[in-house]
């Protein structure tokens, strides 16, 4: 895995692993851990490498004044300067997307003598299986399989299309997008969420060939949660009698926290909307002008992973809405680690009608609506049935949530990838 934070789903599936009698060598490089370190296994079976980039053009830092990167980039600054508002600009952007796809993709991306370091390890004692984790992570392991004939598995957690605003923006991630398609059409299996995001993702990077698909939502583990809490209560000095409607996650304009904030002031006495997560200054400070009626609390500072079920438990009905500008975010039903925890905690959700969400609304779990306008009327609806909604919630999250529950399908299939019989 590299240049990607660590997701609590990739420890799960070393842990998961390790517990099946595998071995697992994790190798991570500028994969910050600040999130999910402390879910790492521990103990004989696995063993985490740490390597660091010298990379001038890691994420966050500038390509050397002589990469061929930056030579590109002027060639197309200048190009589209003299074209601009012509005909010859889309031309332009046209052969822009070509170079980006096809020279020299892979060139500075990869950490230097990564890949000849775990060749030899191989060389010590072959690998059963290689998995890379995102697309630099498969970028990684895909060198390797090519010198190691090693089978490959993508694990792929974020649906980046070539139509993501963040790939048609970045040329950084575009060249991650190259090597993506081309080392995800050698793979022997692959690894993802659920049918839908498969089957985009396969349409995306153009793997026409029989593909082995291993899905595994994002998960937690764990029993469900059902120790009560006052968590928001007492830490945001709320009544007790208050309904706690929560939004977990990003505060901004992108994850419509502004237009919440406008629908809250409308929300009956007694019903308070509670944003809990990272907030953009920008959005925070409108939040605070919008609230004229007093119907918003936020709670800003981020707690550790301990903590979250008891924040999450201390709630009433979860807020799960994600905008429609991409795949990444539509196709979210099974992907999202903000549902997984509001159904441990046993907490009714209310998101948006898209694919993959309807198995929520189908077993009771929660509302699927067409407008954010619809959300009170949707509150009032679980309110009124609130121990059923609650009782679903909890079956919900065993069923297509729960890592332990939910793993042995994907441990056979990575068996059978690796060649096992």
């Amino acid at each position: 895995m590299a240049y990607w934070p660590l997701h609590s789903n990739v420890c799960y599936l070393a842990s998961g692993l390790a517990a099946a009698g595998w071995r697992i060598e994790l190798f991570l490089c500028e994969a910050s851990e600040r999130f999910s370190g402390d879910l790492l296994p521990a103990g004989p079976a696995v063993t985490v490498h740490r390597i660091r980039s010298d990379r001038e053009s890691a994420p966050g830092r500038k390509p050397g004044p002589f990469g061929a990167a930056e030579i590109l980039r002027k060639i197309r600054d200048k190009a589209e300067g003299r074209f601009r508002r012509t005909r010859f600009a889309t031309r332009v952007d046209d052969f822009w997307e070509r170079v980006c796809r096809r020279l020299w993709p892979a060139y500075g991306l990869l950490p230097k003598g990564a890949a000849a370091a775990i060749v030899q390890e191989a060389k010590r004692e072959p690998y059963f299986l290689l998995i890379g984790v995102e697309k630099g992570g498969l970028a990684w392991a895909g060198a390797v399989a090519a010198r190691t004939r090693t089978p490959l598995c993508y694990y792929s957690l974020e649906l980046y299309t070539w139509d993501h605003p963040w790939i048609k923006s970045s040329l950084w991630m575009q060249r991650f997008k190259v090597l993506e398609g081309r080392y995800h059409r050698r793979c022997a299996a692959t690894l993802i969420q659920d049918q839908p995001r498969g089957e985009a993702l396969l349409a995306d990077n153009g793997v026409r060939s029989p593909m082995r698909m291993a899905y595994l939502p994002i998960c937690l583990s764990g029993p469900p949660c059902q120790i009560p809490s006052r968590w928001l209560q007492d830490k945001l000095n709320l009544p007790a009698e208050e309904k706690l409607i929560l939004s977990y996650g990003e505060v901004s304009e992108r994850r419509l926290s502004l237009d919440l904030a406008r629908l809250a002031q409308s929300f009956p006495q007694g019903w308070r909307l509670v944003f809990h997560g990272f907030g953009e200054a920008e959005a925070v400070d409108r939040i605070r002008a919008i609230d004229g009626g007093n119907r918003i609390s936020l709670s800003l500072t981020l707690v550790p992973a301990q903590q979250r079920q008891e924040l999450v438990r201390s709630a009433h009905v979860g807020l799960a809405l994600y905008g429609r500008t991409n795949l990444n975010d539509t196709l979210t039903g099974m992907s999202s680690e903000k549902i997984a925890m509001y159904l441990q905690c046993g907490l009714p959700l209310i998101a948006f009608r898209y694919p993959s969400y309807e198995h929520i609304e189908a077993e009771g779990a929660g509302i699927l609506i067409d407008r954010p306008e619809e959300i009170p009327a949707a509150v009032g609806r679980i309110l009124g049935d609130y121990p059923a909604y609650v009782r679903n919630a909890f079956s919900c999250y065993r069923k297509h949530y729960c890592f332990e529950d939910n793993f042995g399908p994907v441990l056979a299939e990575l068996a059978a990838a690796g060649g096992a019989p």
